[in-house]
């Protein structure tokens, strides 16, 4: 059965192979992993489901379960691989969803980091390349382990 797809998200063609991949740090059926390209805070992970949703109201029941599951091995991944104290989650319904793909942002927190400080959340696209692909690396292997039940 074909995914649902919409040749204008760049998820989707990110899904499909059409456009470069190489932020992704874990997949199976149901979702991909992938790093932000505009983090708030190094490590900061986005969990999609494969077939396009715009927004989380817009999921069928029968994957709300199964994706947010993922989505809790993904926050412990997150905490593990960048020794963070806890993570924060959330995603956008609409208004500051910057593609309409349902996507949940996971970010690495620690104590004292100030991510809500000023009212204002700055993300800052990603410049080191190198940094970003030892990120990814260390999150694929957390997130095979949590993924395992090793974490």
């Amino acid at each position: 059965m074909p995914r649902a797809y919409d040749l204008t998200c760049v998820f989707c063609r990110i899904i499909a192979g059409e456009e470069d991949r190489k932020d992704i740090f874990w997949e199976d059926d149901i979702a991909i992993g992938l790093l932000d390209i505009r983090p708030l805070k190094p490590g900061h992970a986005l969990l999609i489901p494969k077939d396009h949703y715009v927004t989380l109201k817009d999921l069928p029941t029968e994957i709300i379960g199964p994706l947010f599951i993922r989505a809790a091995r993904l926050n412990r991944a997150v905490e593990v691989a960048f020794g963070a104290d806890g993570s924060f989650s959330g995603y956008n319904t609409h208004v500051s969803q910057s593609v309409d793909h349902f996507h949940l942002h996971v970010v690495p927190r620690t104590f004292g980091d100030k991510l809500f400080a000023g009212g204002k959340w700055v993300r800052i696209r990603v410049k080191d390349a190198e940094a970003q692909r030892e990120r990814r690396d260390h999150l694929a292997a957390a997130m095979t382990a949590a993924m395992a039940g090793d974490t």
